[in-house]
Parts: C-alpha cells; sequence; structure tokens
C-alpha cells in the first residue's frame, strides 16, 4: 500500500508537470501582461521545482529505443542547420520547447489529473479578465482578441470541457464552477477571437462525436461517424459564405457580434480570404520543390526569405521546408498513431489524453504556430513513442498512462 501511494504521488507531480507544459503559451502570456517580459525563466523554475520533487520517478524512467532515437535525429538536424545554414530558432527556444517537453513525455502520469490541474491553471484568467478580453458580458463591441492569444488560452478551456466529458464523475463541486467558468470562456474567445479559434472549436465538436465513447474497438461506428462528419463538412464548404451571413444576422438580432465572422466576411469584400498567407505558401512550396528529400533546415525560412516570412503558417509546410521527407515521414507517421489510439484505442485514458492533445496543437498549428515553440506537440510526439505500442497488448489495460 506505501509502494502504492508513492506511486500515486510521483504521477501526481509528473501531471503537474504535464499540465503546465500544456499551459505554457498562457502561461507566458499572463507572464507577460504582469512582468512585461518573457516567461522562460520563470517557467524553467517552476517546472525545476516539480521535477526535484519528483527526481526518484525520473532517475529510475526507462526511455523506449524509439524516444531516443527521434530525439537525437531533430537535435543532430538542429546542429546540422546551426553549422551549414542560419536557423532563426534561438538554442535556449529549442531545447526548452523541443528537448525539455520531450524528456517529460516519456514519463507516467495520471491522465484525469493533467485535466483537472490544467482546468485549474485556466482559473487563472479571472483576475485578468479585462486586460485579456475586455468587459466581461460584453460581446458587441466588436472587441477582438489576436491569433497568438486565442491559441494560448484554448487548451487550457478545452480541458474542462473535456473532463466534463470523461470524468464528470469524478468532479467535486469546485470542478463544476471550473466547468462552468471554461465553458463561458470558450464561448469569448470564439466570439472575440479569430478564425482560427472557431475552426478549432468545429473541429473540437466534430472529433468528439467521432470518439468512441465505449470500451474497446468499434471499427463500424467510427466509420459511419466519419462519412456524416466528412458530409457535413462538405455542406458547411458549400455554403460557407452563406452560413456565415445567416450566423451574422442571428448574432445581431441578440446584439451580439464575432469577430471571426466579421474579419472572413471583410477578407472576402477584399478578395483576399488567406490574409496575405499565399505570398507565405507560394513561396514555401517552391522550396520545398527544390529540396523535396532533405529540406533546408530547421528555423532557416527567415533567413532565406531574406527576413519576409518569419515562419510558415502550416505545420505541414513547415515539415517539408525544414526537413523535406526525412522529416515530414516520421513525424506524419506519429501523428497518424496518436489519431488512431486517439479515436478509437483500447486504453480509455490514453486515447482521451491523445485526441485532448491532438486537438490543443494540430489546429494551433495549421493556422498559426511555429511548431518548433509549441511545447505540448513535442510532449505528445514523446508520449506516443513511448507509450502507445504497435498492437494489442496488456500495455493497452492499464489505467494510468
Amino acid at each position: 500500500m506505501e509502494i502504492q501511494a508513492k506511486k500515486q504521488q510521483e504521477y501526481r507531480l509528473m501531471s503537474l508537470i504535464y499540465a503546465y507544459i500544456i499551459s505554457i503559451g498562457f502561461m507566458n502570456m499572463l507572464i507577460g501582461i504582469v512582468f512585461k517580459t518573457g516567461g522562460m525563466v520563470i517557467n524553467i523554475g517552476v517546472i525545476g521545482v516539480i521535477a526535484a520533487l519528483n527526481i526518484k520517478q525520473i532517475i529510475n524512467i526507462t526511455v523506449r529505443s524509439k524516444v531516443i532515437l527521434f530525439t537525437v535525429f531533430i537535435i543532430a538536424y538542429y546542429l546540422m542547420t546551426d553549422m551549414l545554414s542560419y536557423s532563426s530558432l534561438p538554442n535556449n527556444e529549442f531545447y526548452f520547447y523541443f528537448l525539455a517537453a520531450s524528456f517529460f513525455g516519456v514519463f507516467k502520469c495520471d491522465i484525469e489529473k493533467v485535466l483537472r490541474y490544467t482546468m485549474y491553471i485556466s482559473l487563472f484568467t479571472i483576475p485578468f479578465h479585462n486586460d485579456i478580453f475586455g468587459k466581461i458580458l460584453e460581446f458587441a463591441s466588436g472587441a477582438s482578441i489576436d491569433m497568438g492569444k486565442s491559441f494560448a488560452m484554448f487548451p487550457v478551456f478545452l480541458a474542462g470541457i473535456i473532463h466534463f466529458f470523461f470524468f464528470r464523475r469524478k468532479g467535486k463541486l469546485f470542478d463544476k464552477i471550473c466547468y462552468a467558468a471554461d465553458a463561458f470562456f470558450m464561448l469569448e474567445i470564439i466570439l472575440k477571437g479569430n478564425r482560427g479559434i472557431a475552426l478549432a472549436a468545429i473541429i473540437t465538436l466534430f472529433a468528439l462525436y467521432i470518439k468512441n465513447w465505449g470500451k474497446g474497438k468499434q471499427n463500424r461506428r467510427i466509420t459511419f461517424r466519419l462519412v456524416i462528419v466528412m458530409a457535413a463538412a462538405i455542406l458547411i464548404y458549400m455554403n460557407f459564405y452563406q452560413i456565415l451571413e445567416w450566423l451574422r444576422h442571428f448574432l445581431d438580432s441578440m446584439d451580439m457580434r464575432a469577430e471571426f465572422i466579421d474579419k472572413t466576411l471583410r477578407l472576402k469584400e477584399r478578395n483576399d480570404v488567406s490574409n496575405g498567407r499565399k505570398e507565405i505558401n507560394e513561396f514555401t512550396i517552391n522550396a520545398i520543390n527544390q529540396s523535396p528529400f532533405w529540406g533546408h533546415g530547421i528555423s532557416t525560412i527567415l533567413y532565406n526569405s531574406n527576413g519576409r516570412i518569419i515562419y510558415p503558417h502550416n505545420f505541414i509546410l513547415q515539415l517539408f521546408y525544414d526537413g523535406g521527407l526525412l522529416l515530414a515521414v516520421p513525424v506524419f507517421k506519429i501523428l497518424y498513431t496518436a489519431m488512431g489510439e486517439a479515436l478509437n484505442g483500447e486504453n480509455h485514458n490514453r486515447s482521451i489524453f491523445l485526441l485532448y492533445m491532438l486537438l490543443i496543437c494540430v489546429p494551433k498549428m495549421l493556422f498559426s504556430t511555429d511548431m518548433w515553440t509549441n511545447a505540448p506537440f513535442w510532449l505528445m510526439i514523446a508520449y506516443t513513442l513511448q507509450y502507445v505500442p504497435k498492437k494489442s497488448s496488456p500495455e493497452n489495460k492499464e489505467v494510468i498512462q
């Protein structure tokens, strides 16, 4: 019993580190509001203290060989980029956002507590609400939140929603208050945020519908729901602007506004729905065609574009630009494995965790974020390599993973 209690304590501490890494963008935003500076030093300090309290689990970990191989490959590629070209990714950011996140991704944790702790972190929104959103319940002012802040907050608010769907039986009164707060904050970022956040919310709804909520694999049900979602997506695409016009009129009737609707319709009138990304995509795709197998090196596009492009605003293009097929193929294979486990995995907790991680990482990187500074993404990659088996095994039956 004493050994089991110690294990649970180790899992709780590691769950707190997971939650903090998932919330890193949110914490950076709050640190910026308070101290008017970046949060790297504070983040390292917080994670370092928690890790020091959990040193026994850290020194006793056994890391799978494929995690080591993948990590060494990325580090080698980054070092070669520095030697042969010029990377705009600073060393401290690479080793923190990629290496440290990958390191912690190999440790076991309690998935329910990861979501619970992340949900608790979201409550830091309350004292900074007016700095982030403007006045509470003010939905008709046309106030907007930039893309960086929107996607920084999305993971912490989604944690409460995912916890409600899958773990609410374990929820106490305080957790129920968190559910309501996160649902309200999520509504705020959808109405006041950018188009990317709205699409991320839609993808979340579709994913929750497709997800296997039962135990064991249910391939037919998953396939049927996937077909329905694809049909719905096609209908939305074919009638996209008519739907937006209807939504705008509906919100107007309730004295509310949604920034993503207004912005999309404004850009349509200007015939620039991509909002300037067309030039970025053209440059990136042309460069990929020039070096499809090896790419151009990690974060070299700023130098190669003479400072015009900081990073491709799409992680698929970024993978091919930075590392060509050599980098893109293994990353896509890992993501495919994670997606299969998320939607129809046999291990319930692991399946929920990977679903959550995919929802907070992939839409964000498709629309805006530099993948090399997206710590939750590399945490998920390492976790998938460490804990998702190729085939059904006794490992799938473990509750805490």
